[in-house]
This record gives C-alpha cells, sequence and structure tokens, in this order.
C-alpha cells in the first residue's frame, strides 16, 4: 500500500477483493490542510471587501465560489473535509455579517441564510475504476 497526492487529497491505493482489483481511498479524507486554509483565507478577505454588498448578492457569489471548490476538491472518501470547509466557511461569513452593525445577527438567522445560498458537499467524481471503464471498455 503507498500514498500519494490526487487533486490536493492525500489517498492511497486498497485492495478491494481477492481478483486484485484495486479502490482509491483516502487517508482519512484529507485535503491538504495548507490549501484549505489558503482558500478560506483568500474568502475571508473578499468578504471583508463585499462586506456592505447585500447579502443576496454576497450569497450567489459563495455559492459558485463553493461549488467550484466543490467541483475540484470532490473526489470519493473526500466528504468529512469538504464538510469541514463548508462549515468554516460558514463561520467566516458569520464573522463578517456580525461586523455591518451593531445590532449582532442571530446564528438562527444566519443558518436561514446560509441554507439559502451555499450548497451542501457532495461527491462529484467517480471512483478511478469506474471512470476508466466508460472510457476504455474491455
Amino acid at each position: 500500500m503507498f500514498f500519494f497526492w490526487l487533486l490536493g487529497v492525500l489517498s492511497r491505493n486498497a485492495h478491494l477483493n481477492r481478483e486484485s482489483l484495486y479502490r482509491m481511498l483516502s487517508k482519512s479524507g484529507k485535503t491538504a490542510g495548507k490549501r484549505m486554509r489558503a482558500k478560506l483565507q483568500q474568502i475571508k478577505q473578499a468578504l471583508q471587501r463585499r462586506m456592505h454588498e447585500p447579502i443576496a448578492q454576497v450569497g450567489g457569489w459563495l455559492g459558485k465560489v463553493l461549488h467550484g471548490y466543490y467541483l475540484y476538491h470532490a473526489v470519493p472518501g473526500n466528504s468529512a473535509t469538504l464538510g469541514r470547509f463548508r462549515h468554516r466557511l460558514q463561520f467566516v461569513w458569520w464573522q463578517v455579517l456580525r461586523r455591518r452593525s451593531q445590532r449582532r445577527m442571530k446564528w438562527e438567522r444566519h443558518c436561514a441564510i446560509l441554507d439559502r445560498w451555499l450548497p451542501y458537499p457532495r461527491i462529484l467524481h467517480p471512483y478511478p475504476s469506474v471512470r476508466f471503464d466508460a472510457i476504455h471498455p474491455r
């Protein structure tokens, strides 16, 4: 068994069954921590610049950014890390929205906004064996 980085995810090859079929497994769903922190930092700075724009406009933009992140990192075995990224993004946006006025936004109201604008993570890429079988049938 060996480990390697694939699309920013630490992956390993593992035996699926006795016929020596291999399956890509993610090592505890681990996206590169540096990339996640860097992306969150970029989004935080952009949210601070967009602080006084309407929530609908910022929510639409943030949903597109999150969807693009999912398109790249949504490989099998990485769903926990994608959920963690969405949760941290929620907290960053909540901090920015709370600084907009002296009336602090409650978490309950913020959850309703999040459900409207931020998509939940789901795995978008199939396992390599499925993907390669479709391209190169035997």
